[in-house]
């Protein structure tokens, strides 16, 4: 792409505007000076990677995965990991870093901007890299004027253009991956009011909630949405072998997720193909204060931490221990010390965890499974400027979604009948009880249980 005053660009993945409604991003591209286009990249959304002869920009999250490595007075820039540290030319390999992870267990990402190789770094997100000398620095994003009384109408109107710009992408079909939960219903209703020609889709997994299966067909005939169940066939045991062998290669251990294992157990091919496209609702949970209980139950809070105690907050009431212990440690001391960088956006430190590492490192890893589909996923939500709408709230209205909620609210009221990820009824019988018996009562239930457990023991 070139802009208006004809300095070349490169767009890796796909970049979709949220600020106006256009055609194709590269004929608003020529209408915008070289200058102007780092602010803009603050409204794209999706997972993408734009480079010039000077500048390499990412999107919100990093979710393309920039990781670089420094060689004499080169750098060189990758996705994978594994190519920066055994296939450059004339270059040492570099060992493996022996991180420990296990799904749901502590930390179950590799920290940025460390890597599964020691010398291999992940660039942060917020962050812009010179190709040229390798050095990093804070993106620049000028926030437009608005009204601030009325963020959520904001954050209605900026969904509505990102949806209606993605439905006039060149692809045969549009999809969107369709839950129980507030994340893929508010990108449900931005598309419904984009009045974009698409459907919904779920795709049945083994340990799926039964609100998983039974709300999306009733959400999408709500609002006259067509809805496709997908049921993938499962492979034999020497396929399955065979490609969570690729899965693992690819990934390389930078995180831990049953995704891995659903890929290479099932055959994706019905949901594939290469004209298709299936947006989702990851990474609006930024905007709902998502580790600060986590922090807050640690005796963390507005303060910025030590990577001692951000580890501690993590294994406090937990079986899990970060090993090697120093290789954790200095990761997260390396990321504490980048909280002093001047990025536009995600000023406190919690939330920034989150953008950095919950998204930038876990999400962006386990997203790397796409890259086995066909189909083009997209984030609608990875945007620097849905980010800034989502977080504006108090911290109290963050925690309840209300953002989303008065979004949705605005673009499609009907979705709101329907309640979002209810619990099963077992377990609101057991809310109810506790509710009940009141804490003393459910503590003396658990003492007697555990003394009977070590009776037994006994």
């Amino acid at each position: 792409m070139r802009s208006r005053d004809g300095v070349d660009f490169w767009l890796l993945g796909l970049a979709v505007p949220a600020d106006e409604l256009a055609d194709r991003l590269s004929e608003a591209f020529q209408a915008k000076e070289s200058a102007e286009i780092e602010n803009w990249t603050a409204f794209w959304a999706g997972k993408w990677l734009l480079v010039s002869k000077d500048c390499c920009w990412q999107d919100a999250s990093g979710c393309l995965g920039v990781n670089y490595r420094h060689i004499d007075r080169n750098v060189w820039l990758s996705s994978s990991a594994e190519l920066l540290s055994e296939h450059l030319p004339d270059a040492p390999r570099l060992p493996w870093i022996r991180w420990q992870i296990a799904h749901s267990k502590g930390v179950d990402w590799i920290p940025a901007p460390a890597t599964t190789r020691d010398g291999v770094y992940k660039l942060l997100p917020q962050r812009v890299l010179d190709p040229r000398s390798g050095s990093i620095r804070a993106v620049r994003f000028v926030c437009p004027d608005r009204d601030s009384r009325d963020d959520s109408g904001a954050l209605a109107t900026a969904l509505k253009i990102v949806m209606a710009n993605w439905g006039r992408c060149d692809f045969s079909e549009s999809c969107v991956a369709l839950t129980a939960g507030l994340d893929t219903r508010t990108v449900l209703a931005a598309a419904h009011a984009a009045g974009i020609a698409f459907r919904a889709t779920t795709t049945s997994f083994p340990s799926m909630d039964r609100c998983d299966r039974t709300l999306p067909p009733k959400l999408a005939a709500s609002i006259d949405v067509p809805h496709v169940f997908r049921r993938l066939r499962p492979f034999d045991e020497a396929e399955v072998k065979a490609r969570a062998a690729a899965i693992s290669e690819h990934v390389g251990g930078a995180t831990a997720h049953p995704i891995f294992d659903h890929f290479a157990r099932f055959d994706h091919a019905i949901a594939d193909h290469p004209g298709r496209t299936s947006a989702t609702g990851s990474c609006f949970e930024i905007g709902r204060c998502f580790f600060w209980n986590k922090f807050s139950r640690a005796g963390l809070g507005e303060a910025r931490p030590t990577a001692d105690q951000i580890l501690q907050a993590f294994s406090s009431r937990s079986t899990w221990r970060p090993q090697p212990i120093e290789a954790w440690r200095q990761a997260l001391e390396s990321w504490v010390e980048s909280l002093a960088d001047p990025v536009p956006l995600v000023s406190d430190w919690r939330d920034r965890f989150h953008l950095d590492q919950r998204l930038g490192s876990w999400n962006c890893n386990v997203q790397r499974t796409n890259d086995f589909s066909e189909t083009t996923g997209f984030n609608p939500a990875n945007c620097l400027w849905i980010y800034y709408l989502l977080l504006q709230p108090d911290p109290i209205r963050r925690e309840q979604g209300t953002a989303q909620l008065e979004a949705i609210e605005l673009l499609e009221p009907r979705l709101l009948r329907f309640p979002i990820n209810p619990a099963p009824i077992s377990d609101r019988l057991k809310d109810n009880a506790k509710a009940l018996l009141g804490p003393q009562i459910i503590r003396g239930v658990r003492s007697f249980k555990s003394f009977i457990k070590a009776g037994r023991a006994h």
